[in-house]
């Protein structure tokens, strides 16, 4: 994975409102791609794109006491059923560490990663499909200082 390319749809300035406290960006995406990302380790599965889907920019300090979570919302299905395709989530911290998760979210196979007292710096995030490479998936990628509220 190359966390220095551009992204592939933008960067998104975190927090988008300063002083709210609870604060929710989702848009639509197509992810998946031909990079096998087992080799970061760690429980980190799937194919993806070189480039990150998004990188997120931490940028106010005082909002490191708030958490951040991401999650990914599949609409082709939530069920373990051949041929639904199985949604992953690799998240590179400042650190240049990485965060993955394969079904730890809401609606049964869906990813998810919390940062507790998220650090400032650039966040950069890959959504990968666990299956087949090149296999691609629809669904809703979630930012939120609120990661216990999966109802969008």
């Amino acid at each position: 994975l190359n966390g220095n390319a551009t992204a592939i749809a933008y960067t998104l300035s975190w927090p988008p409102i300063p002083g709210m406290n609870t604060n929710t960006y989702n848009d639509t995406f197509t992810v998946g791609g031909p990079v096998d990302v087992s080799y970061l380790g760690g429980g980190c599965a799937g194919y993806t794109t070189s480039a990150p889907l998004m990188k997120i920019s931490n940028e106010f300090y005082f909002y490191e006491l708030i958490p951040m979570g991401i999650f990914f919302l599949s609409s082709q299905g939530n069920l373990p059923i051949p041929g639904n395709p199985n949604p992953t989530l690799i998240v590179q911290k400042p650190d240049g560490g990485f965060l993955c998760n394969d079904d730890g979210g809401p609606q049964g196979m869906n990813p998810e990663v919390v940062i507790q007292n998220a650090a400032v710096g650039i966040y950069n995030v890959w959504v990968g499909v666990w299956d087949v490479p090149g296999t691609q998936l629809i669904g809703d990628l979630y930012v939120t200082t609120d990661p216990d509220n999966h109802h969008p």
